[in-house]
This record gives C-alpha cells, sequence and structure tokens, in this order.
C-alpha cells in the first residue's frame, strides 16, 4: 500500500501543469518511526530512518522535513499517562473514553493505547536540541509546554552532529545529493519497477539520458531483488547506501541503496 500510494502522486507529478510535495510527517501526525512499528531498537530505528530517507530524497517534488524527523524523533513512550497529552483532540477523545469505561482500568487502557495510535500530540514534543535539561529547548527550571521525550539524552542534534553514522548526518549527505542531481531526484521521471518480493520498493528516475535507480528493503530480514545490472546494464555505479552491504540482487534488513547508470 506504501509502494501504491508514493507512485499514485509520482505519476501525477509527470504531468506537466502538476507538481507535488513530499512529506512523511507533519504537527498533525504520530511520527514515521513509529508508525511503521513502535518497538524498533535503536540501531533498527537509524537502519529505517536512513532507509526512508533513500526514499524521499530521490523522489520527484518538493521534500519537507519536519522538525525533529531528521533525528529520528519518535511517538512518546506507551508509557506516559493521558495527562501528557495536551492536544484538545486528545483531550477530548480520552474523556469520552472515561465516560465510557466507567472506572474499568482494561477498558482505559485500550482507549489509551487506541488515543497513542493517532495522537498528534506526538510531533509536538519539544524539540531535542541537546542532552541539556529540556533537551536544550528551553533553560533549566522552566517547565516547556509539553513533556520532553524519555530518550533526549540519547537522542538529539548535538550528539548526532558529532556522529558520522548518525541519521541526522545521512540526511545532510541525502539532501547534497538532492541537489547534486536535481534533474533526476527532484524533476524526474518516476516509473515503479515491479518485483516479487512486497517488501523491496524500486524506482526508476529519468531526466535528459540521466537514469537512477533507487531500491530499498522495507523488511526486518534480508531480501533477494532482481539486481541493477538487469534494470542499468552492465554500466553502473552505487551512489550511495545505507549500509556496507554492496552484492547485486541482495538487500539485508531496512537497508536502501541509490544507483546511477554510466560509469
Amino acid at each position: 500500500s506504501f509502494k501504491r500510494e508514493m507512485s499514485r502522486w509520482q505519476v501525477l507529478a509527470s504531468n506537466p501543469e502538476a507538481w507535488v510535495t513530499l512529506c512523511l510527517e507533519n504537527h498533525d501526525a504520530p511520527r514515521s518511526l513509529s508508525r511503521f512499528d513502535s518497538e524498533f531498537s535503536p540501531e533498527d530505528e537509524i537502519r529505517v530512518g536512513k532507509m526512508l530517507a533513500v526514499i524521499m530524497a530521490t523522489l520527484t517534488g518538493t521534500l519537507f522535513l519536519y522538525q525533529g524527523q531528521e533525528i529520528g524523533m519518535t511517538n512518546a513512550p506507551h508509557s506516559w499517562p493521558a495527562v501528557e497529552y495536551k492536544d484538545v483532540c486528545s483531550i477530548n477523545l480520552y474523556e469520552k473514553a472515561q465516560e465510557r469505561c466507567k472506572g474499568d482500568s482494561e477498558c482505559l487502557a485500550t482507549a489509551l493505547g487506541d488515543l497513542w495510535k493517532s495522537a498528534r500530540d506526538h510531533a509536538r514534543l519539544p524539540m531535542q536540541w541537546n542532552s541539556e535539561p529540556n533537551a536544550g529547548f528551553t533553560s533549566k527550571g522552566v517547565t516547556p509546554w509539553m513533556r520532553v521525550h524519555d530518550n533526549y539524552e540519547k537522542k538529539n542534534a548535538d550528539l548526532q552532529l558529532r556522529d558520522p553514522n548518525s541519521l541526522l548526518v545521512f540526511w545532510k549527505r541525502m539532501l547534497k545529493l538532492r541537489k547534486e542531481y536535481k534533474d533526476l531526484f527532484i524533476y524526474g521521471h518516476y516509473s515503479l519497477v515491479q518485483t516479487e518480493v512486497k517488501d523491496v520498493f524500486v524506482f526508476i528516475k529519468e531526466e535528459t539520458g540521466k537514469k537512477s535507480l533507487t531500491v530499498v528493503n522495507f523488511s526486518d530480514s534480508p531480501k533477494r531483488w532482481q539486481g541493477a545490472a538487469s534494470l542499468l546494464g552492465s554500466r553502473f555505479k552505487l551512489l550511495v547506501g545505507t549500509t556496507k552491504s554492496e552484492e547485486d540482487g541482495t538487500l539485508t534488513a531496512w537497508e536502501g541503496r541509490v544507483y546511477l547508470q554510466g560509469s
């Protein structure tokens, strides 16, 4: 369904009188990493975040990154009580649940779990700038408008700027490539490559004689695919990859790659 929806908008963008915007997150939606899986390990969060960056940075359109997406911010922890949700919609939904559940703890727990899946609050947690109190969002001793995520000391912009393998550094690299190859990635014509494996997403971008190939493994296990040689011929190079794996035709868990045709 993800491939189908992304492809639908890319086909629209091929119309000379049309244009599209690209985004996975905004102020009204849960965080993208948590939408795809709420139980990722810290290592898998980085791998999945890089995989998503490979997809989004090579699609046609105007790309938007929402604050915190570039460092892999996630939804608020499941353990947070309802009082931490500040959005009026969240408050109203939980008040209705309290009326319906009439003190039944199991019913209330289910309602809170349902609220967690769709709450707009997740994207409104304070930006995690550093490991200082309040994640550097506001001064020490000042209470921010919403609770800071519990993981801010291990996940913040300051730490990731100093880590060459971080998601933030990878996003900076992808955005640089997007500008360098803007004819392909920002304005290029998109075509979906049909695959036998539903978890593998493959698409080609073409523009003025240039061609690129994006391939990602949207799963936590290795996957086989047809390989770049079958789609680009014998002359191609790996422009960027999310892991050190370079075997043509095999993808590791959550791996993403971008190839360019030619030497």
